[in-house]
């Protein structure tokens, strides 16, 4: 379950997520995108994973209490599922309003999500 859509320090988009096996929705931030690129990675205090915005269909790491990163999640068994089209669609539109060749955030943080605008 996707909820609370939201602007980060960075400027890209937050979320509260609650995916299978976890107990509580956690806050997970999605990485700029490069041009042309349909699939996010979106990462929590605990857990990485990579959220395909064209089917919908999620690949997560299991919870590291230390912390979960692209390593945690080429060498995990992963946990998958598919996001609901309703919550895709909200996802992706908010992606969008976040696109930016040079987004700002609130912390002084220059990326390019260039890539939002064409998700």
């Amino acid at each position: 379950m996707i909820t609370n859509l939201h602007r980060n320090i960075m400027g890209t988009t937050s979320f509260d997520g609650k995916f299978q096996g976890m107990r509580k929705a956690q806050d997970f931030i999605v990485y700029p995108l490069a041009a042309g690129e349909t699939t996010i990675c979106i990462q929590s205090d605990t857990r990485y994973g990579r959220l395909d915005l064209t089917t919908g269909n999620l690949e997560m790491s299991k919870s590291h209490a230390n912390g979960a990163g692209s390593m945690a999640f080429a060498l995990d068994t992963r946990v998958k599922e598919t996001v609901s089209s309703e919550e895709l669609t909200s996802l992706r539109d908010f992606i969008r309003s976040t696109g930016s060749k040079e987004l700002v955030g609130s912390s002084m943080v220059l990326s390019n999500n260039e890539g939002a605008l064409t998700v």
